[in-house]
């Protein structure tokens, strides 16, 4: 019969002890063992797929991390973490497989002994760092430009930002950050930098003397982007050239500027270097200066008028008081007495100036209307001898109304038009360097037009028309020839239409008789004249003339009542 013995619960529990320890310390060892038959040279394809696996789940640990910082990074108003954190999502990545694919090639490189492997490779792995860390900043300088123009940073009233200027420090950082890593990445295979950089020296000399309009063009652009006399969106004109609109793209060699008719214009940056750009975008007020006159039977009532135009003036809620505000008699002139207003309104909207203007000057207009005074206009008063009268009523010829259709040119206007066309010509850049030229031909009254191209022919007979109506010319006169060309030029007549030909006035002369209108119209040599006992009926006549179109501009004169 076996012995029973008895143990206490203390001596239990340090057996148990004893057992779980030795069977840890029996697996820590067999663990070791393990750990130590993977990463020997004779399972280094299970060190391989380590290395692969623990890359992977490193990747995906970092890619999660920086998405939930990205969220939090997001909620911020500054622009610099955001940046930051989007450059630096695919560098770090790519560090990581760097990292990795670096421990597999050692590990090949033990197994097989590759001649030529660790060379190569230690070229390659600081090229990829010198690329990864280029990488990191041409993406920071980008995010940044990205980050600073958005709407929400650039359009805050306090902002001091120029989307221009910000733009060109961008494009010169992210040149800067090329060019240093292709010079960083010579310098690791062993070229010498002294001797490029000599011969970029020549180079540049060289390529200076080439291009030198294009390098002043350049820093043109650069002159643009720092005094920053305007920037894009600004309306600029020029008094020393035919340039005004609005701009709207600065670039390294030229900037678009468009015009006020939805023309563009390609302006090279280093013609602002040498003229004068007024900037009206930048103007703190608009003015209006206006001289309105009234007459002279109204002088009396001079004084309360100014007074009563000043104090409108001053409680006028788009008028500036607190700028120079003046209403004052002015002048005697040949048909009025005047007063001028010189003050500014709070606007610089272009628009809204004019509704302003246009309120102010109808509140004049009723203020003056308000004293019981008129505006003048040109009069001119003629007093006779009662003698003389009555001679001339005495011996007064009785006869019938009429007037001369006739068709005139003034050639005095058609001169100064042409002039006016050969100016432009001369400050238009795309005429800049041609043999494009205009002429007028008092004797035969023709303009000769002449250029290297049909598009000179056609960019100077709009100019000329242009200029036609300015001056009050009729288009009809200008009877255009077809182009002609003769060697390089080509060339383009235009004939003046300067009197009433007899077809036409046959024609005219018909029109009138089929209207049922009874008048006496008959052909005088280069007139038509028209003749009734009533005048109303000639003023019909005048009316229905205007109202048809015959090829010829028609004036009416010597009319006599």
């Amino acid at each position: 019969m076996p012995i029973l013995s008895y143990n206490s619960p203390s001596a239990t529990n340090n057996v148990t002890s004893n057992i779980t320890n030795h069977a840890t310390n029996d697996t820590i060892v067999q663990m070791d063992d393990t750990l130590y038959s993977l990463i020997s040279q004779d399972n280094w394809h299970w060190q391989i797929l380590l290395i692969v696996i623990a890359t992977i789940f490193l990747n995906y640990i970092v890619t999660k991390s920086l998405k939930k910082l990205e969220i939090q990074v997001k909620k911020t108003e500054n622009v610099w973490d955001d940046a930051l954190l989007q450059s630096a999502y695919l560098p770090i990545r790519l560090v990581g497989w760097l990292i990795g694919l670096t421990l597999v090639l050692a590990i090949l490189h033990e197994k097989y002994n590759m001649y030529g492997i660790p060379l190569l490779f230690s070229q390659f792995r600081k090229i990829a760092f010198v690329v990864v860390i280029a990488l990191f900043l041409y993406r920071l300088v980008s995010n940044i430009h990205k980050n600073i123009i958005l709407p929400k940073h650039s359009q805050k009233p306090d902002s001091k930002l120029d989307p221009a200027s910000i733009e060109a420090i961008s494009k010169l950082l992210r040149i800067s950050i090329v060019i240093l890593t292709g010079l960083s990445i010579l310098q690791v295979l062993g070229y010498s930098i002294s001797g490029i950089l000599a011969f970029g020296g020549m180079g540049g000399m060289a390529v200076g003397f080439a291009a030198k309009d294009l390098l002043a063009n350049f820093f043109g652009g650069l002159i643009i982007y720092l005094d920053k006399p305007f920037k894009v969106g600004d309306w600029i004109r020029s008094p020393d050239r035919d340039i005004e609109g609005v701009v709207e793209n600065i670039g390294w060699r030229v900037s678009r500027i468009r015009t006020f008719d939805k023309r563009p214009i390609y302006v090279p940056n280093s013609l602002f270097t040498n003229i004068i750009v007024e900037n009206p975008s930048r103007m703190s007020h608009r003015r209006i200066n206006e001289t309105i006159g009234i007459r002279y039977a109204d002088w009396q009532k001079m004084q309360s008028i100014v007074t009563d135009v000043k104090t409108m003036l001053i409680h006028h809620q788009g008028i500036d008081s607190t700028q120079t505000l003046i209403c004052n008699f002015n002048a005697f002139n040949d048909s009025s007495i005047d007063f001028f207003i010189y003050t500014f309104t709070k606007t610089t909207d272009w628009v809204t100036y004019h509704k302003v203007k246009q309120d102010v000057l109808l509140k004049i207009f009723e203020i003056i209307d308000s004293h019981q005074a008129e505006i003048a206009f040109p009069t001119r008063t003629l007093t006779m001898d009662s003698t003389i009268i009555a001679h001339l009523q005495k011996h007064r010829r009785k006869t019938m109304p009429s007037f001369d259709i006739v068709s005139e040119l003034p050639m005095q206007e058609v001169s100064n038009a042409v002039h006016n066309t050969e100016k432009e010509i001369a400050t238009r850049f795309d005429f800049r360097g041609c043999d494009v030229k205009v002429t007028l031909n008092d004797k035969d009254k023709t303009i000769k037009i002449q250029g290297e191209s049909d598009i000179h022919l056609s960019g100077v007979l709009g100019m000329l028309e242009k200029h036609f109506i300015k001056r009050s010319l009729d288009l009809q006169c200008m009877d255009v020839q077809d182009p002609t060309a003769s060697g390089k030029f080509v060339y383009q007549l235009i004939k003046l239409k300067d009197e009433l030909d007899k077809d036409t006035a046959k024609k005219i002369n018909k029109t009138i008789k089929d209207s049922g209108l009874k008048v006496q119209s008959s052909i005088q040599g280069d007139k038509l004249r028209v003749t009734d006992k009533k005048r109303d009926k000639l003023q019909e006549v005048m009316q229905l003339v205007k109202s048809k179109s015959f090829g010829l501009p028609l004036q009416f004169n010597n009319f006599k009542d």
